[in-house]
């Protein structure tokens, strides 16, 4: 139970995920309700790890219903993408399991709705039988519900509002345009597709379409031609760029980019070596307790896969990509770059890695 003095009444704007469950009436139609009951709630369980595993905050659990939020009561400056992110993880676990729910019970059609609609609402306690809760009102939160509703089985369906607060960071349906109960104005959503791989979130910042002269960084620019010169002469090095949030260290790094990609290709390399190569990795806020995120990324972005890729395709083409750069040194090499990657090695491969510690294997 909350505090009364934990919980004070303002008005955020958040984002708002509601999930639903499809296909739950076949099953109590076949199945005991014990078995029902195991179903659903193994099912909610898994919807609810994937919200806060993106930092969001179960707001209430319906039957085989899930209301969450994101921006209250903790606010991140990527709440919008957290919330697409969740809802997409949501449909791909529910998926997974449904082929367990149909193998087991041979109960086809179990699937999961998801709607995501960002927006004011304002947010207060609310007591009642001794309990003090966290209280949600507003249009956004009836929104979701909506879009949660005209969502087809196993699909993510994103208002405008958050659509333009990430939209450079998913693949999109094209819009339409939807009649929404208690709406008198159709509602234009999107349906999500998959994340984007690369860069995409570093260009998101900003205006699109638009591009002023950096002003005030020449210095900056200065020392970073020299490691730019560097790199693609074959000298290693390190080059830090910190400051505080909204600064310009992302405006920075894509003017290094741009130094980068401008330049003539690098001379005086030994015989056989590649050019420079630009990959970039991104630390994300809700990354914390994923090992090695941005290194997965820059390997990721190495190998052209995106975050839903397959294992098996990613194994392939991390092997293949090892055997063209070390064809000496591949099955030497393989385990520990699959393991930090965090996929599922060959019988022959995790032996190699069996008998380290995990010290030892960092």
């Amino acid at each position: 139970m909350a505090e009364a003095s934990s919980i004070r009444e303002e008005r955020k704007v958040v984002t708002v995920v509601f999930a639903d469950l499809v296909g739950s009436t076949p099953l109590a139609e076949r199945l005991d309700p014990e078995e029902v009951r195991l179903i659903v709630s193994e099912a909610v369980a898994r919807i609810v790890q994937a919200i806060e595993g993106f930092g969001g905050t179960i707001k209430d659990l319906a039957g085989d219903g899930v209301l969450a939020l994101f921006g209250a009561p903790i606010t991140h400056e990527d709440d919008a993408e957290r919330a697409v992110r969740a809802a997409l993880a949501i449909v791909r676990e529910i998926d997974e399991y449904a082929s367990e729910v149909a193998k087991g019970w041979g109960v086809e059609g179990f699937a999961v709705r998801v709607g995501v609609h960002s927006g004011p609402v304002v947010l207060g306690p609310i007591q009642t039988s001794g309990r003090v809760e966290l209280g949600a009102y507003g249009d956004t939160v009836n929104t979701a519900a909506r879009l949660q509703a005209a969502a087809q089985p196993g699909t993510v369906l994103v208002g405008a509002s958050t659509h333009a607060l990430c939209s450079l960071l998913f693949e999109w349906t094209d819009p339409s345009d939807y009649a929404l109960k208690g709406k008198a104005e159709p509602v234009r959503a999107y349906m999500a597709k998959t994340p984007v791989a690369g860069p995409a979130a570093l260009k998101s910042r900003g205006l699109p379409g638009t591009h002023a002269p950096l002003v005030g960084r020449e210095r900056e620019l200065s020392i970073a031609a020299e490691a730019v010169e560097a790199a693609r002469a074959g000298s290693g090095g390190l080059l830090f760029v910190t400051g505080e949030a909204g600064i310009g260290k992302s405006r920075l790094l894509l003017e290094v980019r741009a130094l980068f990609e401008s330049g003539e290709p690098a001379s005086g390399l030994p015989a056989g070596a590649g050019q420079p190569l630009w990959l970039e990795g991104r630390c994300v806020s809700y990354g914390e307790s994923l090992p090695y995120w941005p290194f997965r990324d820059l390997m990721r972005e190495w190998l052209g896969a995106t975050p839903d890729e397959a294992e098996l395709r990613v194994r392939v083409s991390l092997r293949r990509s090892i055997d063209r750069l070390f064809p000496d040194r591949s099955a030497e090499i393989y385990p520990y770059l699959g393991a930090m990657l965090g996929l599922a090695l060959e019988p022959d491969a995790a032996g190699k890695l069996a008998e380290l510690s995990p010290e030892a294997l960092q």
